[in-house]
């Protein structure tokens, strides 16, 4: 694993109510695995707003049933397991961070404030309006924008797809993710949120159709807002047709680590991998049937764009073991069109796309006429070797009729 602290995204200024007119360079820290990341996963730390870091927020007795693991913890986890790993840092209030002036919360005069004047009253601060708080909280998401941003921006150079990419969260880390992708609308492919909240009146207002899906994690006695909010709020992203999936955390408190026994099964880590990989694998799956709607289309220079410039076609049939192999543009252009020249009205339809790891698998029944009226319908399966969001090799097989 290779860490690269400290990797500057913006300036952003403080001293909102002395006009604003200091600056802080805002960073984060990346988690590169060996190999070439499978996707990224951007977190954000938790503390109320008020405390932790991108290098640590784990809280040793802050509750009652243990500490929780660090969003920079998981990060490492997420690079051993092939994923780009970057956690972000953001303003807090103590730096009394200037809001954007676009604001995405709802009802600022209802953020929650029994957690926040908890810890304030631990680090000795006077106690704070909810108005306030939400002028901080603004600054928060707008920064986890920036940064998601700037991180999609390296992907190139960090070896991640950014249609892979998930960004989430602990606790004020976790809202920051929320709006960020529901509200200010940051391309991503889920969001992880473990005990983050975002209330329904917000959902409402931001979450569009075809937004990306959501797993919220939530413990058994978790603070009250979040744990009485979590289901209103999943029902509410699913009634925007938002694939919503909910893990609890069975005894804990919130701070629970990643080790902590999940349901309905496994840990809280475990839990959080599973679904990285399947927002990962579902970009693949689109992948899969932007490339099907491009053959039904007849679009060549869609089937061109997403497969590899070293892209590969081996044909059903042939005199090769392999059919017959087309490599290169030139040969991909020649032959992934050489059966709309036969059958006119060709078409795959019933399609059916898998995708595990760097493979892909699609079934589907070809149906065509050709110039003398003879019909054609055989069914077929493609084979495809998956690459940076393209396609890097596709292997046709068909049933022989006759």
């Amino acid at each position: 694993m290779k860490i690269i602290r400290d990797i500057p995204y913006a300036t952003a200024r403080i001293g909102h109510r002395g006009g604003g007119t200091g600056e802080v360079t805002l960073a984060y820290d990346a988690y590169l695995p060996e190999a070439q990341p499978i996707g990224a996963v951007v977190l954000a730390f938790g503390g109320a707003f008020h405390r932790g870091a991108k290098e640590d927020d784990a809280f040793p007795g802050a509750g009652d049933t243990g500490t929780n693991t660090a969003m920079a913890e998981y990060c490492r986890h997420f690079a051993l397991q092939g994923f780009a790993a970057y956690s972000v840092q953001y303003r807090l209030a103590p730096q009394d961070p200037v809001p954007p002036e676009d604001r995405v919360l709802g009802r600022p005069e209802e953020v929650p404030l029994g957690r926040i004047a908890q810890v304030r009253e631990i680090m000795g601060l006077p106690p704070m309006a909810a108005r306030d708080m939400a002028d901080t909280m603004e600054a928060a998401i707008a920064d986890m924008t920036a940064a998601v941003l700037h991180i999609r921006g390296r992907a190139a150079e960090d070896g991640f797809d950014p249609a892979r990419m998930v960004i989430g969260g602990w606790s004020a880390g976790a809202r920051c993710a929320l709006y960020a992708a529901y509200a200010r609308r940051v391309p991503c492919a889920g969001v992880l949120a473990l005990s983050g909240a975002m209330p329904v009146w917000d959902v409402a207002a931001h979450v569009a159709p075809g937004a990306p899906p959501l797993m919220m994690i939530s413990a058994e006695r978790d603070i009250g807002y979040i744990r009485d909010g979590v289901e209103p709020t999943l029902a509410a992203f699913a009634a925007r047709g938002v694939d919503v999936a909910h893990v609890t955390v069975p005894g804990w408190d919130h701070w629970y680590p990643g080790d902590a026994p999940a349901r309905p099964g496994g840990t809280v880590a475990r839990a959080m991998l599973g679904f990285v990989q399947r927002c990962a694998s579902a970009a693949d799956l689109a992948l899969l049937e932007r490339f099907a709607d491009a053959y039904n289309r007849h679009d060549l220079d869609a089937l061109l764009g997403l497969m590899t410039e070293d892209g590969v076609f081996e044909t059903a049939s042939g005199p090769e073991a392999c059919g017959t192999r087309h490599a290169g543009r030139a040969a991909l252009a020649e032959s992934l069109g050489w059966a709309w020249s036969h059958w006119p009205d060709a078409r795959w339809e019933e399609a059916r796309h898998a995708v595990s790891g760097e493979r892909g698998f699609s079934e589907w029944t070809f149906r065509g006429t050709d110039a003398s009226g003879k019909r054609t319908e055989v069914r077929g399966v493609d084979l495809f070797e998956l690459r940076d969001g393209r396609i890097a090799r596709k292997d046709s097989y068909r049933k022989q009729r006759g």
